[in-house]
């Protein structure tokens, strides 16, 4: 069961490959290493792996990111998690 639910609002990729994902956590806790995972809207699971976590000066958290399906996750999806 997922304890950790993250509000993927807007994707980027970073210059060293990786991705940015401006986030709101709406419940848990999210740390480097964790794996969260997201249905596409083909309804097939991915996941991704937490490489950094940045709090903002707001409620927003940018999450460093990397997974081999990372070009499915579209602004808007949901990850869930444990942590």
């Amino acid at each position: 069961m997922s304890n950790t639910i993250v509000h993927g609002l807007s994707i980027f990729e970073t210059r060293d490959g990786l991705f940015k994902i401006r986030s709101t956590i709406r419940a848990g806790h999210v740390m480097p290493g964790q794996t969260l995972s997201f249905t596409a809207s083909d309804g097939e699971v991915h996941t991704l792996k937490v490489k950094e976590c940045i709090d903002g000066p707001s409620r927003h958290t940018t999450l460093i990111v990397d997974g081999d399906a990372i070009s499915e996750f579209k602004g808007g999806y949901y990850l869930f998690g444990c942590d």
